[in-house]
């Protein structure tokens, strides 16, 4: 698996939420969105419908578009940050 595509969203000091996405050797794509609060649930979720070749190359450092991202995935992971924070 690589990574693909990573986001990171603050709030406060202490308050850090995660999204990233992976692909594996077959271009199936896997989102997980954590945070290190022990209070908070992580979630996974696999993503459909994208082609391998529409997947920007990542650099790392370097912050990339989300604009190849599904609405629906990035409106998941908004989600889950209003339904745990």
């Amino acid at each position: 698996m690589r990574q693909v595509y990573r986001r990171r969203d603050g709030f406060g000091r202490t308050a850090w939420f995660h999204m990233k996405i992976w692909s594996d050797k077959n271009g199936n794509l896997f989102a997980r969105f954590w945070t290190r609060n022990a209070e908070i649930d992580d979630a996974s979720l696999t993503i459909h419908g994208i082609l391998p070749e529409s997947i920007p190359e990542w650099v790392s450092g370097a912050s990339p578009s989300d604009a190849w991202i599904p609405q629906a995935v990035r409106g998941e992971y908004e989600g889950w940050i209003k339904d745990e924070w």
